[in-house]
């Protein structure tokens, strides 16, 4: 990782803190909690590269840092969700590309380093299926936390919360599909490189 992108990673870092602080202040517990648990998940490229010496793409691990980032402290601490109506689907929808992309990254390094022959149809649907069923682990998440502690985190100013569920899942799934067609794409770059070489 270069020193800036190093920099940058570290400032949404550092803002995660910052909003636990005053999530604190303010009294919101919940997201104060939330918060400290976004700072956590943040750090865990640097854990993966420090046990089993798994280093992900740098754009990777500013991209976590960067959803975090815009659900916590902009989402919630500056309360996008409420004065910007298509916020949650604008973060559905670029999330989805992004955990697409990250899911096949995350497989190509375990799975594929040894070269085996690697089916592309396979790869696009397990990549598809499984930022789905993120996004959808994502809305029972949302669920449980609007039933246990009162988040109200399903529903929006124009939705019922079946209808804004149905559309966040409609956005996971272009997402998506999306990010698959992205995997695609490097998977046949890698396969002209390997016949060039």
């Amino acid at each position: 990782m270069r020193n800036w992108e190093n920099i940058f990673t570290w400032l949404l870092r550092i803002s995660l803190l910052l909003s636990a602080i005053l999530f604190f202040v303010k009294g919101d517990i919940s997201n104060g909690i939330g918060a400290i648990l976004s700072f956590f998940i943040s750090l865990l490229p640097l854990w993966l590269a420090e046990e089993f010496k798994f280093k992900l793409p740098w754009e990777i691990e500013m991209f976590i840092s960067l959803v975090l980032v815009a659900h916590i402290v902009l989402g919630e601490g500056f309360e996008f969700y409420r004065y910007f109506v298509y916020y949650d689907k604008i973060l559905h929808f670029s999330n989805s590309i992004g955990i697409a992309i990250f899911v096949f990254f995350a497989g190509y390094a375990l799975f594929f380093a040894s070269r085996p022959k690697l089916n592309i149809g396979f790869a696009l649907i397990t990549v598809f299926l499984c930022t789905v069923g993120i996004g959808a682990l994502w809305e029972i998440g949302e669920y449980a936390g609007d039933v246990l502690f009162g988040f109200h985190s399903q529903g929006s100013p124009i939705d019922s919360s079946l209808v804004d569920t149905m559309k966040d899942l409609i956005y996971d799934m272009i997402g998506g599909a999306l990010g698959a067609i992205a995997t695609a794409i490097f998977i046949r770059r890698e396969k002209k490189a390997e016949v060039i070489d």
